[in-house]
Protein backbone atom coordinates (compact mmCIF):
# COMPACT_ATOMS: atom_id res chain seq x y z
CA UNK A 1 0.00 0.00 0.00
CA UNK A 2 0.86 3.65 -0.43
CA UNK A 3 2.83 3.68 3.18
CA UNK A 4 4.05 0.62 3.25
CA UNK A 5 2.21 -1.20 6.04
CA UNK A 6 0.71 -3.73 3.64
CA UNK A 7 3.28 -6.18 2.01
CA UNK A 8 2.13 -9.37 -0.07
CA UNK A 9 4.24 -11.74 -2.09
CA UNK A 10 2.77 -14.93 -3.69
CA UNK A 11 4.09 -17.29 -6.49
CA UNK A 12 1.69 -18.80 -8.33
CA UNK A 13 1.02 -20.75 -11.92
CA UNK A 14 -2.27 -18.96 -13.14
CA UNK A 15 -2.85 -15.45 -14.88
CA UNK A 16 -4.61 -14.20 -12.14
CA UNK A 17 -4.06 -13.57 -8.18
CA UNK A 18 -7.45 -13.63 -5.74
CA UNK A 19 -6.34 -12.45 -1.75
CA UNK A 20 -7.83 -10.06 0.77
CA UNK A 21 -6.75 -6.32 0.97
CA UNK A 22 -7.42 -3.62 3.54
CA UNK A 23 -10.03 -1.32 2.50
CA UNK A 24 -9.78 2.50 1.77
CA UNK A 25 -6.26 2.46 0.20
CA UNK A 26 -4.19 2.57 -2.71
CA UNK A 27 -2.00 -0.01 -3.64
CA UNK A 28 0.50 -0.76 -6.36
CA UNK A 29 0.70 -4.36 -7.84
CA UNK A 30 3.93 -5.72 -9.22
CA UNK A 31 3.96 -8.82 -11.62
CA UNK A 32 7.23 -10.91 -13.29
CA UNK A 33 7.13 -13.85 -15.28
CA UNK A 34 9.69 -16.89 -14.67
CA UNK A 35 10.51 -20.48 -15.55
CA UNK A 36 13.45 -22.40 -14.48
CA UNK A 37 16.65 -20.54 -14.91
CA UNK A 38 14.60 -17.73 -16.82
CA UNK A 39 12.66 -14.75 -15.92
CA UNK A 40 11.00 -11.71 -17.57
CA UNK A 41 13.87 -8.46 -17.62
CA UNK A 42 11.69 -6.51 -15.27
CA UNK A 43 8.50 -6.31 -13.74
CA UNK A 44 5.00 -4.82 -14.88
CA UNK A 45 2.57 -3.45 -13.19
CA UNK A 46 -0.46 -0.70 -12.33
CA UNK A 47 -2.28 0.87 -9.44
CA UNK A 48 -5.63 0.08 -7.81
CA UNK A 49 -7.64 1.90 -5.19
CA UNK A 50 -9.92 -0.01 -2.48
CA UNK A 51 -13.26 1.57 -1.56
CA UNK A 52 -14.76 0.54 1.78
CA UNK A 53 -18.80 0.41 2.10
CA UNK A 54 -20.80 3.20 2.77
CA UNK A 55 -21.37 4.95 5.76
CA UNK A 56 -24.28 4.58 7.89
CA UNK A 57 -26.73 7.44 8.19
CA UNK A 58 -26.29 9.81 10.83
CA UNK A 59 -29.34 9.17 13.42
CA UNK A 60 -30.50 12.77 14.59
CA UNK A 61 -31.28 12.81 17.94
CA UNK A 62 -35.45 14.66 18.28
CA UNK A 63 -35.19 17.27 20.78
CA UNK A 64 -37.62 16.76 23.76
CA UNK A 65 -38.68 20.26 23.82
CA UNK A 66 -38.77 23.45 21.82
CA UNK A 67 -36.17 24.49 24.25
CA UNK A 68 -33.68 23.71 21.74
CA UNK A 69 -30.20 24.70 22.08
CA UNK A 70 -28.57 22.06 20.58
CA UNK A 71 -28.90 19.85 17.82
CA UNK A 72 -27.32 16.06 18.14
CA UNK A 73 -26.33 13.23 16.48
CA UNK A 74 -25.01 9.43 16.05
CA UNK A 75 -21.23 9.02 14.99
CA UNK A 76 -21.47 6.12 12.25
CA UNK A 77 -18.49 4.01 12.27
CA UNK A 78 -15.90 5.48 9.55
CA UNK A 79 -17.58 8.72 9.54
CA UNK A 80 -14.13 11.24 9.69
CA UNK A 81 -16.52 14.31 8.85
CA UNK A 82 -20.13 15.99 8.61
CA UNK A 83 -21.55 18.24 5.99
CA UNK A 84 -24.58 20.08 6.90
CA UNK A 85 -27.61 22.65 6.23
CA UNK A 86 -29.76 24.12 9.08
CA UNK A 87 -32.83 26.05 7.60
CA UNK A 88 -35.95 28.33 9.23
CA UNK A 89 -39.01 29.07 7.28
CA UNK A 90 -39.92 32.43 7.40
CA UNK A 91 -43.43 33.10 7.38
CA UNK A 92 -43.05 36.87 6.23
CA UNK A 93 -41.51 35.65 3.07
CA UNK A 94 -42.90 32.03 2.53
CA UNK A 95 -39.44 30.94 1.95
CA UNK A 96 -36.68 28.65 3.36
CA UNK A 97 -33.72 30.51 4.78
CA UNK A 98 -30.44 28.93 5.46
CA UNK A 99 -29.12 29.71 9.32
CA UNK A 100 -26.33 27.87 9.15
CA UNK A 101 -24.22 25.57 6.96
CA UNK A 102 -20.34 23.31 6.96
CA UNK A 103 -18.78 21.07 4.53
CA UNK A 104 -16.23 19.46 6.61
CA UNK A 105 -17.61 19.59 10.41
CA UNK A 106 -15.98 17.24 12.72
CA UNK A 107 -18.17 17.76 15.66
CA UNK A 108 -21.33 15.75 16.65
CA UNK A 109 -23.63 18.49 18.08
CA UNK A 110 -24.43 22.30 16.54
CA UNK A 111 -25.36 24.96 18.85
CA UNK A 112 -28.80 26.94 18.61
CA UNK A 113 -27.71 30.45 19.76
CA UNK A 114 -30.20 32.58 22.03
CA UNK A 115 -30.42 35.23 19.27
CA UNK A 116 -32.09 33.22 16.34
CA UNK A 117 -35.89 33.60 16.31
CA UNK A 118 -37.90 30.25 16.86
CA UNK A 119 -40.25 28.51 14.38
CA UNK A 120 -40.07 26.34 12.08
CA UNK A 121 -36.44 24.62 11.52
CA UNK A 122 -34.89 21.90 8.79
CA UNK A 123 -31.97 20.23 9.60
CA UNK A 124 -29.85 17.66 7.03
CA UNK A 125 -26.74 15.89 7.15
CA UNK A 126 -24.27 13.66 5.48
CA UNK A 127 -22.06 11.79 6.93
CA UNK A 128 -18.39 11.21 5.38
CA UNK A 129 -15.15 9.60 5.05
CA UNK A 130 -12.28 8.78 3.27
CA UNK A 131 -12.39 6.63 0.35
CA UNK A 132 -15.94 5.66 1.53
CA UNK A 133 -19.18 6.85 -0.22
CA UNK A 134 -21.00 9.67 1.85
CA UNK A 135 -24.20 8.39 3.62
CA UNK A 136 -27.52 9.14 2.66
CA UNK A 137 -29.27 12.28 3.94
CA UNK A 138 -30.01 12.42 7.68
CA UNK A 139 -33.74 15.13 8.06
CA UNK A 140 -35.20 16.40 10.71
CA UNK A 141 -37.97 18.94 11.27
CA UNK A 142 -38.49 19.99 14.50
CA UNK A 143 -40.04 23.59 16.38
CA UNK A 144 -38.04 25.72 18.17
CA UNK A 145 -39.47 28.04 20.91
CA UNK A 146 -39.66 31.64 20.41
CA UNK A 147 -37.99 33.68 23.64
CA UNK A 148 -36.01 32.54 26.37
CA UNK A 149 -34.58 29.02 25.79
CA UNK A 150 -32.08 28.75 28.52
CA UNK A 151 -32.46 25.81 30.98
CA UNK A 152 -33.64 27.77 33.61
CA UNK A 153 -36.58 28.32 31.47
CA UNK A 154 -36.71 24.75 30.21
CA UNK A 155 -37.55 23.69 33.93
CA UNK A 156 -40.02 26.40 34.16
CA UNK A 157 -41.83 25.08 31.83
CA UNK A 158 -41.60 21.22 32.99
CA UNK A 159 -42.46 22.56 36.58
CA UNK A 160 -45.64 24.17 34.29
CA UNK A 161 -46.38 20.81 32.65
CA UNK A 162 -46.60 19.03 36.04
CA UNK A 163 -50.32 20.61 36.74
CA UNK A 164 -51.70 19.11 33.55
CA UNK A 165 -51.59 22.33 31.55
CA UNK A 166 -53.40 20.49 28.50
CA UNK A 167 -54.28 22.58 25.26
CA UNK A 168 -57.04 20.63 22.86
CA UNK A 169 -59.44 17.81 23.75
CA UNK A 170 -59.12 15.86 27.18
CA UNK A 171 -61.08 13.20 28.39
CA UNK A 172 -60.97 11.90 32.43
CA UNK A 173 -61.94 9.19 33.96
CA UNK A 174 -62.48 8.48 38.27
CA UNK A 175 -63.78 6.67 41.07
CA UNK A 176 -64.42 7.69 44.52
CA UNK A 177 -65.04 5.31 47.26
CA UNK A 178 -67.54 6.77 49.26
CA UNK A 179 -69.14 7.02 53.15
CA UNK A 180 -72.16 8.18 52.85
CA UNK A 181 -74.61 9.45 55.89
CA UNK A 182 -78.29 9.98 54.39
CA UNK A 183 -80.49 12.62 56.55
CA UNK A 184 -84.24 13.05 55.74
CA UNK A 185 -86.82 14.35 57.50
CA UNK A 186 -90.76 16.19 57.00
CA UNK A 187 -90.86 19.55 58.72
CA UNK A 188 -94.98 19.43 59.48
CA UNK A 189 -94.52 15.65 60.86
CA UNK A 190 -91.50 15.90 62.71
CA UNK A 191 -90.28 12.56 61.36
CA UNK A 192 -86.71 12.05 60.74
CA UNK A 193 -84.86 9.46 58.98
CA UNK A 194 -81.32 8.70 59.35
CA UNK A 195 -78.87 6.07 57.33
CA UNK A 196 -75.24 4.89 56.91
CA UNK A 197 -73.36 2.87 53.81
CA UNK A 198 -71.15 2.23 51.57
CA UNK A 199 -71.09 3.60 48.73
CA UNK A 200 -69.06 4.63 45.36
CA UNK A 201 -69.35 7.50 42.10
CA UNK A 202 -67.67 6.81 38.75
CA UNK A 203 -67.08 9.56 36.23
CA UNK A 204 -66.65 10.35 32.80
CA UNK A 205 -65.81 13.71 31.06
CA UNK A 206 -64.26 15.09 28.14
CA UNK A 207 -62.83 19.46 27.76
CA UNK A 208 -61.24 21.15 25.35
CA UNK A 209 -58.61 23.77 26.38
CA UNK A 210 -57.54 26.26 23.75
CA UNK A 211 -54.26 26.50 22.95
CA UNK A 212 -54.62 30.62 22.31
CA UNK A 213 -56.61 31.96 25.07
CA UNK A 214 -57.58 30.50 29.10
CA UNK A 215 -60.92 29.75 27.82
CA UNK A 216 -62.10 25.88 27.95
CA UNK A 217 -65.01 23.82 28.63
CA UNK A 218 -65.51 20.49 30.47
CA UNK A 219 -68.74 17.72 30.71
CA UNK A 220 -69.08 14.95 33.13
CA UNK A 221 -71.13 12.22 33.77
CA UNK A 222 -71.63 11.09 37.73
CA UNK A 223 -73.15 7.37 38.60
CA UNK A 224 -73.23 6.65 41.85
CA UNK A 225 -74.62 3.93 44.12
CA UNK A 226 -75.25 3.61 47.55
CA UNK A 227 -76.13 0.64 50.18
CA UNK A 228 -78.25 1.81 53.21
CA UNK A 229 -78.51 -1.00 55.71
CA UNK A 230 -81.54 -3.21 54.99
CA UNK A 231 -83.00 -1.03 52.41
CA UNK A 232 -80.78 -2.16 49.42
CA UNK A 233 -79.16 -0.59 46.62
CA UNK A 234 -80.10 3.18 45.66
CA UNK A 235 -78.91 4.34 42.18
CA UNK A 236 -78.41 7.95 41.09
CA UNK A 237 -76.75 10.11 38.48
CA UNK A 238 -75.83 13.68 37.78
CA UNK A 239 -74.56 15.28 34.65
CA UNK A 240 -72.66 18.76 34.71
CA UNK A 241 -71.47 21.28 31.52
CA UNK A 242 -69.12 24.22 32.39
CA UNK A 243 -67.35 26.93 30.76
CA UNK A 244 -63.49 27.20 32.05
CA UNK A 245 -61.34 30.05 33.04
CA UNK A 246 -57.47 29.68 33.93
CA UNK A 247 -55.14 31.81 35.26
CA UNK A 248 -51.35 31.45 35.72
CA UNK A 249 -49.49 32.93 38.80
CA UNK A 250 -46.26 32.68 38.22
CA UNK A 251 -44.52 29.03 37.42
CA UNK A 252 -46.40 27.23 39.90
CA UNK A 253 -49.56 28.15 40.55
CA UNK A 254 -52.62 28.16 37.97
CA UNK A 255 -56.49 28.73 38.93
CA UNK A 256 -59.30 27.00 37.46
CA UNK A 257 -62.59 28.75 37.41
CA UNK A 258 -66.02 26.59 36.70
CA UNK A 259 -69.37 27.81 35.53
CA UNK A 260 -72.24 25.86 34.05
CA UNK A 261 -75.28 24.16 34.97
CA UNK A 262 -76.17 20.56 36.58
CA UNK A 263 -78.85 18.20 37.02
CA UNK A 264 -79.12 15.49 39.76
CA UNK A 265 -80.95 12.92 41.25
CA UNK A 266 -81.22 11.88 45.02
CA UNK A 267 -82.59 8.96 46.31
CA UNK A 268 -85.54 9.73 48.89
CA UNK A 269 -86.21 7.59 52.20
CA UNK A 270 -88.60 8.17 54.60
CA UNK A 271 -90.48 7.33 57.28
CA UNK A 272 -94.87 7.64 56.34
CA UNK A 273 -97.17 8.09 58.46
CA UNK A 274 -97.36 4.60 59.33
CA UNK A 275 -93.64 3.90 60.45
CA UNK A 276 -93.01 2.18 57.36
CA UNK A 277 -89.87 3.30 55.11
CA UNK A 278 -90.92 4.60 51.87
CA UNK A 279 -88.44 5.12 48.45
CA UNK A 280 -88.43 7.32 45.95
CA UNK A 281 -86.36 9.70 43.73
CA UNK A 282 -86.13 13.82 43.29
CA UNK A 283 -84.39 15.28 40.25
CA UNK A 284 -83.52 19.06 39.71
CA UNK A 285 -81.19 20.92 38.14
CA UNK A 286 -79.34 24.61 38.67
CA UNK A 287 -76.33 26.65 38.41
CA UNK A 288 -73.04 25.55 39.50
CA UNK A 289 -69.69 27.35 40.36
CA UNK A 290 -66.38 26.06 41.26
CA UNK A 291 -62.76 26.63 41.86
CA UNK A 292 -59.39 24.61 41.60
CA UNK A 293 -55.63 25.79 42.59
CA UNK A 294 -53.21 23.71 41.29
CA UNK A 295 -49.55 24.02 43.31
CA UNK A 296 -46.43 22.54 41.07
CA UNK A 297 -44.04 20.98 43.30
CA UNK A 298 -41.91 19.25 41.17
CA UNK A 299 -41.91 18.67 37.06
CA UNK A 300 -44.19 15.59 37.89
CA UNK A 301 -45.73 16.10 41.19
CA UNK A 302 -48.20 18.44 42.61
CA UNK A 303 -51.84 18.86 44.18
CA UNK A 304 -55.22 20.51 44.07
CA UNK A 305 -57.52 22.42 46.29
CA UNK A 306 -61.58 22.32 44.92
CA UNK A 307 -64.56 23.42 46.20
CA UNK A 308 -68.29 23.82 44.25
CA UNK A 309 -71.20 25.27 45.25
CA UNK A 310 -74.59 23.50 43.78
CA UNK A 311 -77.95 25.52 43.60
CA UNK A 312 -81.07 23.83 43.18
CA UNK A 313 -83.23 25.92 41.85
CA UNK A 314 -85.74 24.00 38.61
CA UNK A 315 -87.61 20.62 40.10
CA UNK A 316 -87.61 18.15 37.42
CA UNK A 317 -89.32 15.79 39.51
CA UNK A 318 -90.28 14.86 43.36
CA UNK A 319 -91.80 12.57 45.05
CA UNK A 320 -94.86 14.06 45.78
CA UNK A 321 -95.15 16.04 42.84
CA UNK A 322 -95.24 19.35 44.34
CA UNK A 323 -92.94 22.09 43.74
CA UNK A 324 -88.91 21.99 44.25
CA UNK A 325 -87.83 24.64 46.97
CA UNK A 326 -84.43 26.10 46.70
CA UNK A 327 -81.49 24.67 48.41
CA UNK A 328 -77.69 25.06 48.42
CA UNK A 329 -75.10 21.96 48.21
CA UNK A 330 -71.13 22.24 48.44
CA UNK A 331 -67.79 19.86 48.37
CA UNK A 332 -64.50 20.12 48.89
CA UNK A 333 -61.66 18.41 47.89
CA UNK A 334 -57.61 17.89 48.59
CA UNK A 335 -56.08 15.74 45.68
CA UNK A 336 -52.29 15.15 44.82
CA UNK A 337 -51.35 15.02 41.17
CA UNK A 338 -48.88 12.91 39.43
CA UNK A 339 -47.65 13.45 35.92
CA UNK A 340 -47.33 9.75 34.88
CA UNK A 341 -46.50 10.63 31.40
CA UNK A 342 -46.68 13.69 29.24
CA UNK A 343 -50.26 13.13 27.98
CA UNK A 344 -51.56 11.42 31.50
CA UNK A 345 -51.78 12.64 34.91
CA UNK A 346 -53.46 10.84 37.60
CA UNK A 347 -54.98 12.38 41.03
CA UNK A 348 -55.38 10.91 44.37
CA UNK A 349 -57.21 12.35 47.57
CA UNK A 350 -60.12 13.04 49.54
CA UNK A 351 -63.13 15.23 48.92
CA UNK A 352 -65.92 15.91 51.20
CA UNK A 353 -69.58 16.60 49.49
CA UNK A 354 -73.29 17.86 51.06
CA UNK A 355 -75.63 16.79 48.50
CA UNK A 356 -79.45 18.49 49.48
CA UNK A 357 -82.69 18.96 48.14
CA UNK A 358 -85.74 20.58 49.58
CA UNK A 359 -89.33 20.08 48.46
CA UNK A 360 -93.02 20.64 49.92
CA UNK A 361 -94.22 18.03 51.45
Amino acid sequence: DEDGKFKFTETVNETYLHTQVPVCKKYLWKVQAKMEGMESPAPSGDQFTVYGRQIQKPKIVKPSSTYVRVVQWSHPEFADFYSYLLTRYNPQKKTWEKLDSNIEFRDTKVNIPATWPGGNYHFVIKAKGTMRSPSEKGELDFQVRDGDRSLNAEKASALRNSIDRVTGWYGLASYYVTMISYKGSVNDTNSHTSFSGIGGTGRVGTGWFSPTSPWGFLGIVDMSGINLDTFGNFFFASVEGNGIYRTHYGERNEVRQQMGWFAKQLPVIANDINGLHTSSRIDFMGPHYGVEYWRAMSSTFGFQLNAHLYSGMLGLKTPNGQSLLPSMAGQFGLLASLRLQKNVTGLAGYAYRVDQANYKA
